[in-house]
């Protein structure tokens, strides 16, 4: 499947969005730091360990939409934030796409693809006609 050149690309979610996942982010990160020296007795490692735990997995999901990047090319398409997925148009059995206008500023739309083989993948773009082209190339 060539990926080379993409039809249209675009970020996958709005500056709102991204915005508002930093600042909750931020907030939770924020109160865990205020938390942690009440954790410091040696019976309270785990909950410790767990807290930290938390904000970095917190972090690891702001870095994915943050980063996250949806591109239609020719045969394929792909979208990149923690990982790579593309899938090829062939492999699409079903298109389903879930936009709801008046919350486009904070809810990404997205096209959920039914494949071949009975699973499902989720493509999220901030710009909807990028995902109508693909709606429109998988038909």
């Amino acid at each position: 499947m060539s990926t080379d050149t993409p039809i249209a690309s675009g970020p996958s979610y709005s500056l709102p969005a991204k915005g508002l996942a930093c600042g909750l982010v931020l907030l939770v990160a924020v109160t865990a730091w205020r938390a942690w020296p009440q954790l410091g007795a040696p019976e309270l490692v785990y909950q410790r360990l767990a807290l930290g735990a938390g904000v970095l997995w917190l972090l690891i999901g702001l870095c994915a939409i943050l980063r996250s990047h949806t591109a239609v090319h020719p045969t394929c398409i792909v979208q990149r934030g923690l990982w790579r997925r593309c899938v090829a148009y062939s492999d699409i059995t079903h298109v389903k796409l879930v936009h709801w206008p008046w919350l486009s500023w904070l809810v990404a739309p997205r096209l959920v693809v039914k494949l071949r083989g009975g699973g499902t993948a989720t493509f999220f773009a901030r710009d909807v006609d990028l995902l109508q082209r693909v709606a429109r190339a998988t038909y």
